[in-house]
């Protein structure tokens, strides 16, 4: 499980970052690797494990996914084994996710619901969603 972590680390930082501007959600290395595990879903030989962290206005998550490497889907086809996060806040579709590693920034104080799926190239679901809630206490 360190091995993992470390691993994804290591690839968040050196595949960059990016930015979403027009929703609040930034894609960042993240630098802290304690968080809650907050469970485990299956499909097939896959498994979604998703770990978050609320600091602030701001959720850290990290979502680890064996035999799976997360791409921006440039040419939509169906490749086993690849493709991307759908990120959902309160039931809206917000962004897409091309990495293993992302903050959601900038929610005011409440409870979100966030969820993730991982779906493949062409936007069909391989089956693996997680939803968790995260409460914002503080104004940043």
């Amino acid at each position: 499980m360190k091995k993992i972590m470390i691993l994804a680390y290591l690839l968040t930082v050196l595949t960059g970052c990016q930015q979403y501007k027009d929703e609040g959600i930034t894609v960042l290395p993240v630098k802290e690797t304690i968080f809650k595990e907050i469970g485990k879903v299956s499909a097939n030989e896959r498994t979604l494990t998703v770990h978050h962290k609320v600091k602030s206005n701001n959720v850290y998550i990290e979502c680890l996914v064996p035999n799976f490497s997360f791409k921006d889907p440039k040419d939509r086809k169906l490749k086993d084994g690849e493709g991307y996060i759908k990120v959902s806040v309160n039931g809206t579709h917000v962004t897409d996710i091309y990495k293993a590693a992302f903050i959601v920034r900038g929610l005011p104080v409440g409870k979100h619901e966030i969820k993730l799926e991982i779906v493949h190239n062409e936007d069909t679901s391989y089956g693996l969603s997680k939803t968790f809630t995260a409460e914002i206490t503080e104004k940043p």
